[in-house]
């Protein structure tokens, strides 16, 4: 579901105030996948009816720099399936 309508977004919002936030892309590929997942993901838009394309580049870039320190610091915890210490 493509959110571009400030009412209904406002309307889940307001049914699901402790949400911060939702994964559209990612979301049924895992589940079927029956696997953990860590999903590091920029944020380029409010889910509204203002949402524009421009912000995308910049949102992916700043979720690319947190990829190799997010795994870095799982592995260094021991968190990850296989991580060595």
């Amino acid at each position: 579901l493509y959110l571009a309508d400030d009412k209904l977004r406002d309307e889940i919002i307001r049914q699901s105030p402790d949400v911060l936030g939702g994964e559209m892309e990612a979301f049924d590929l895992v589940r079927d996948l029956e696997v953990p997942w860590l999903l590091i993901k920029g944020i380029s838009d409010h889910g509204g009816s203002a949402t524009a394309r421009d912000a995308q580049v910049l949102a992916a870039e700043a979720a690319a720099s947190l990829v190799s320190p997010t795994l870095e610091a799982l592995t260094s915890e021991g968190q990850l399936v296989g991580a060595r210490q």
